[in-house]
């Protein structure tokens, strides 16, 4: 299947989905035991002081704020503007090359941001974020296999990851180059098109976007990445006809439902985000979590 998608054919990809999601459903579904096997909490409306009862303080796990993007672009443009200072005065360029240069580079940086939404910016500030900053590319591991193991304990199939902008950029040649996971939920889409979206596939989905911050939550104390998750989320139960009171109702519960989840299968996460870190394939992941589960299992036992 992931050949396929490498491909980049929607149609393969579609068909892998289809026959993947209905092969762990079913036949395969008693042998990988932890497939869809996730203890929930009850759904009722949590309040913010049955959260913080509970060790979850909302506004650190659903206002996430990145500081190491906009520390990384700000040093880009310092040392962008130290550089051209230094060509200037070691080489008296004519005045009017320099204007040129300068406009030319405003002229870029906004094309950038109006035609390709920011995807040069996002690929250089990304690269170099991992390459100088190791909690950032830690928290990025992490995030992404609390992603992958949330949405599999929920019984919805992960079918590919990547940990960086220009890995996404590679294998999905989309303009959508953030590190991610992308799942088996043609179902859910289905469902999304025609306006009428099940309250399983609704909770599902809440719990999987918000599994990023929450990991990042339960081990940092903080989520820093997520901001686009939270928007998507937000997005999603507008369209669905949530006033504010409701949609904070189910957006709680889905906070405290999956850090619940994710306490409770720490160390399936950990050795999960290791296996991801070293480039397994999704297979490899699955196995890494199916082994982890026996082995706690076996513990309690």
């Amino acid at each position: 299947m992931e050949a396929e998608i490498a491909d980049g054919d929607k149609e393969a990809m579609a068909r892998a989905e289809a026959e993947a999601q209905a092969l762990f459903e079913g036949e395969l579904q008693g042998r990988l035991s932890g497939f869809g096997s996730a203890e929930q909490l009850a759904k009722r409306e949590y309040t913010l002081a049955e959260l913080q009862e509970q060790g979850v303080e909302a506004a650190r796990l659903l206002s996430p704020a990145d500081s190491t993007f906009e520390t990384v672009r700000r040093s880009l443009l310092a040392a962008t503007s130290l550089g051209g200072g230094a060509f200037i005065v070691a080489f008296h360029p004519d005045p009017m090359d320099v204007v040129r240069l300068a406009i030319g580079g405003f002229f870029a940086i906004t094309v950038d941001r109006v035609v390709n939404k920011g995807l040069l910016e996002l690929l250089v500030v990304d690269s170099i974020s991992r390459a100088v900053n190791e909690e950032y590319r830690s928290r990025v591991v992490q995030h992404e296999a609390g992603h992958f193991l949330v949405a599999y304990l929920l019984g919805l199939l992960p079918k590919a990851y990547t940990l960086s902008s220009w890995e996404a950029l590679v294998r999905f040649k989309s303009p959508n180059v953030q590190a991610g996971c992308v799942f088996c939920d043609a179902a859910f889409q289905r469902e999304s098109a025609t306006g009428s979206i099940s309250g399983r596939s609704l909770d599902r989905f809440i719990c999987v976007a918000l599994a990023g911050a929450s990991i990042e939550y339960v081990l940092f104390g903080e989520a820093r990445g997520g901001s686009s998750d939270i928007q998507q989320i937000e997005t999603l139960l507008q369209a669905c006809g949530f006033d504010q009171r409701r949609a904070s109702a189910q957006v709680r519960w889905a906070a405290l439902n999956t850090v619940s989840i994710l306490k409770r299968h720490r160390d399936v996460h950990r050795s999960l985000a290791r296996v991801m870190e070293r480039g397994a394939s999704v297979g490899e992941c699955i196995a890494e979590i199916e082994r982890g589960l026996a082995q706690g299992a076996a513990a309690v036992a």
